[in-house]
């Protein structure tokens, strides 16, 4: 039979299992920086006070002193931002004075100890548990209990905290009383000044979350500590922090956000609105609004209806469907029967125009087309450039432009090149675009390699802040010799995998012609996918040798006629013309998302209000048309040659849309339709 010398084991699991509850009640603990001479003598000191066994205390164990070492240092910061040592912890817990006094007068000691001592980083030990629970004496088989303390696997990793901590405490000392200061520059993000801004705002609002919660009272250090893992750790290293940091020394707004966009993107900045208003030109606007007759500005626009367009503006509306208003000619059939478009006979607008007059149906290819809706204005006097009321708006709010090449202006990237790849993904993963031969390699790590390629990349997006529908972009606006003969290839490496696989595109443009499109998910994390092989001949065209089959997406789906009720030219062409011609065609029933629909651009307002750009061009953002779209339907601008199918009376034919064709309003042939 074993004798048992310390039989203390119930006092040592009552503190173990308090231990346990320390760790699960605070979600970080912390060490403090007090040295193993000063723990060890406040041991010797107070065990000197326990029952002798053969030369020395029987509490004077090496076991003992080195857990009780270790465990002293332990403390949390609680909800007060209040440094709570875990022997004080204990102390609240269990009455030691009767049976333990010397305990109580040791823990309390290390207590008053701890509060004068710094925390020094997150609490670690690389063992699962301190201490021993027991050991035997092996010549006497004598056991002897101890001090042991079970350790939760999180603190078994090793944090290195010191530029979190020096990072996080230099952010709180220098912002916590500039909170709107990193409001405003939210508030200058979200209103498109700033390039690629979007992609700062979460650093942003969790800084001013973590901020806001901090009081002059509380204890730096231990704020610094409770929220070690902050992502605000590491704002102060972010090149945002010298945007808020000219604002918060003065700096004309204006300026600072320019610097700022040329010291972010020294190419592009100037693709990104950088103009800020101010309180001033704010009344400026105001005040020439009223002169106008404008006073009630925004609420002064609404969805246009049937009876607000006059059949005079009209070139063709079905008239088998009712006799009535414009609004009972518009009829609800789509025929869906697909046709080769090699096959169709080419002819001009003013030849299309003239087969209207004889036209009973009316259909076109509205995969090529913008969604487009008409909205007018409700003034005495009309507040657009042309003489009368009505506007109109695409849904992207840009007409001709792609999805993923809108994507890429947007976060500054270069669209008007001679060759591009551009990546579009719509998880959060850290996707990366790379271009890759024998000579060079281009990617986010050498995004110019001007030496050996005209390619390089302008935009790099999800390695911090990630946000959805990110954009990569691989460009050569002039092709140099150096490209000529190479074999490059080009494939997407998943750097950093947070999510499920998603939709990815890339898409290949010539002269921003889109001539080649990819679809594929998410390739694996290090993973990459190769979907081209590539040379340039000594004429600069891209000639593809290899395609990865099992990813390449049909540029276009088959042509496939809509049947259109209306066909009109835009309203800044029903009098005189004025800027981009449109053609529009109208369905009754159409729907249309109305996120990006604003009731004007600014270039489509009065000349004397343009000088206001500024204040308009935000407005404009924020002003809510009234009532319901009506008037929905597809529309193509004359601003580039372009060819869209289109089908009279089921016949096909390419309509050529050339900016160079002579067409005003006085040339077109208006159709009168009776009793609309």
């Amino acid at each position: 039979m074993l004798l048992v010398i310390k039989n203390d084991k119930q006092l040592f699991n009552s503190f173990n299992k308090a231990f346990d509850r320390f760790q699960k009640e605070n979600e970080y603990l912390f060490t403090v920086d007090i040295s193993n001479d000063v723990l060890n003598d406040v041991f010797k000191k107070h065990v000197q006070k326990t029952p002798i066994f053969r030369e020395r205390p029987v509490w004077d164990c090496s076991c003992c002193r080195h857990s009780i070492r270790q465990i002293a240092r332990v403390v949390a910061v609680d909800k007060d931002y209040k440094k709570v040592s875990f022997l004080k912890y204990v102390l609240k817990q269990y009455d030691l004075t009767a049976n333990y006094s010397f305990l109580h007068e040791m823990f309390s000691e290390y207590v008053e100890l701890i509060k004068l001592a710094p925390i020094c980083g997150i609490f670690y030990s690389k063992e699962p548990v301190i201490g021993t629970e027991r050991s035997i004496e092996g010549k006497t088989g004598l056991v002897f209990n101890h001090f042991y303390f079970n350790v939760n696997p999180t603190y078994m990793e090793k944090y290195d905290t010191n530029d979190r901590f020096h990072g996080l405490k230099a952010t709180v000392s220098k912002y916590h009383s500039y909170i709107d200061v990193l409001k405003d520059v939210i508030f200058y993000i979200k209103e498109g000044y700033i390039y690629r801004g979007t992609e700062k705002l979460d650093i942003l609002e969790k800084t001013i979350s973590l901020l806001s919660n901090y009081k002059d009272d509380i204890n730096l250090d231990l704020f610094v500590w409770k929220n070690i893992f902050n992502e605000a750790a590491f704002f102060n290293n972010d090149v945002i922090s010298t945007l808020v940091d000219d604002l918060i020394e003065g700096k004309d707004v204006e300026k600072a956000i320019n610097e700022y966009n040329k010291k972010v993107s020294p190419e592009n900045y100037r693709q990104t609105k950088t103009t800020v208003v101010t309180p001033t030109q704010i009344r400026q606007c105001e005040l020439e609004l009223e002169r106008l007759g404008y006073k009630d500005f925004i609420e002064g626009f609404s969805f246009a209806t049937p009876q607000d367009i006059s059949v005079l503006d009209v070139l063709w509306t079905n008239r088998k469907v009712s006799k009535g208003r414009l609004s009972d000619l518009l009829a609800d059939n789509v025929k869906q029967p697909s046709i080769d478009s090699k096959n169709m006979s080419e002819i001009s607008f003013s030849e299309y125009v003239d087969l209207l007059e004889s036209a009973k149906d009316i259909e076109v290819d509205t995969s090529v087309l913008e969604k487009i809706v008409l909205i007018k204005d409700e003034f005495e006097q009309p507040v657009f450039a042309w003489g009368n009321h009505i506007n109109f708006c695409y849904q992207t709010g840009l007409a001709d432009v792609d999805m993923v090449s809108k994507r890429v202006r947007e976060k500054g990237g270069n669209v008007d090149a001679k060759i591009r790849f551009s990546l579009y993904w719509e998880n959060l993963d850290d996707l990366d675009l790379h271009l890759k031969s024998k000579e060079t390699h281009i990617s986010w790590n050498c995004p110019d390699d001007s030496y050996n390629t005209s390619f390089q990349l302008d935009i790099d997006m999800n390695v911090n802040n990630p946000i959805r529908g990110a954009v990569e972009n691989i460009f050569s606006k002039r092709i140099i010799p150096q490209d000529i003969g190479q074999e490059f290839s080009v494939f997407v490496h998943n750097f950093k995998k947070r999510e499920q696989p998603q939709n990815c595109l890339l898409n290949v443009y010539c002269d921003n012609k889109l001539i080649k499109q990819y679809s594929f998910k998410n390739p694996g994390y290090r993973e990459k996918i190769i979907l081209l092989k590539f040379r340039l001949d000594k004429q600069g065209n891209l000639n593809i040798i290899w395609s990865n089959k099992e990813a390449e997406k049909p540029i276009k789906p088959e042509v496939k006629f809509v049947e259109v009720d209306t066909v009109l030219l835009s309203p800044n062409y029903w009098e005189k013309g004025a800027g981009n011609k449109h053609v529009f065609f109208l369905k009754k029933g159409e729907s249309i998302e109305l996120s990006n629909i604003r009731p004007y651009n600014i270039e489509q307002l009065r000349p004397e209000l343009v000088k206001h750009r500024k204040v308009l061009q935000l407005l404009s953002h924020r002003i809510e048309i009234k009532g319901k779209p009506q008037l929905v339907g597809w529309g193509i601008s004359f601003s580039k040659k372009r060819e869209l199918p289109v089908r009279i009376n089921g016949r096909p034919y390419k309509l050529i849309i050339d900016p160079t064709e002579e067409l005003i309003k006085s040339n077109v042939k208006q159709l009168k339709v009776a009793n609309i």
